[in-house]
């Protein structure tokens, strides 16, 4: 079964905050800001996801992170990490689409939550299926904790 397990959203800096709902739009969730858009998604993928799966396997092994707290906008759960890959659409709710477009390079504020400081645990080219992934709003609509389906 897949579904949003969080939506988080913060003025700019880390952890993001949980909220029940959010606006998506092509330009990210609506009151979600990034310091900069050169090294946070950009223009076309402002939509940060990460599995709940990966945290919690992250988590197992003594990292110190909690859904929201690496920047991810989406905390999601999905049967299959490697099917989520660039070109990937996801509907969530209600007619709410999102297209994958890359993985993420992680930041160095986040470097603190993991263990020795090393965060390249979620750099897809070093520990594929670890990494967040950026996404853009296809539609402009409400979204809230849902079952979605995906679909290419």
């Amino acid at each position: 079964m897949d579904y949003i397990q969080q939506i988080d959203i913060l003025k700019g800096g880390v952890p993001k905050l949980p909220v029940r709902s959010a606006y998506i739009s092509q330009k990210g969730l609506v009151g979600d800001k990034h310091k900069t858009k050169k090294y946070h998604g950009g223009l076309d993928s402002e939509v940060c996801l990460f599995l709940m799966d990966v945290i919690k396997k992250l988590q197992k092994e003594g990292h110190s992170i909690l859904p929201g707290s690496t920047r991810e906008n989406l905390t999601i759960r999905h049967h299959n990490y490697f099917l989520l890959k660039e070109g990937i659409k996801l509907q969530i709710g209600e007619n709410v689409l999102i297209e994958v477009v890359s993985y993420t390079v992680p930041c160095e504020t986040i470097r603190a939550l993991f263990l020795k400081v090393d965060f390249s645990i979620i750099l897809q080219e070093l520990n594929p299926g670890n990494s967040r992934l950026y996404a853009t709003g296809l539609q402009e609509k409400w979204i809230k904790k849902v079952r979605f389906n995906s679909r290419n």
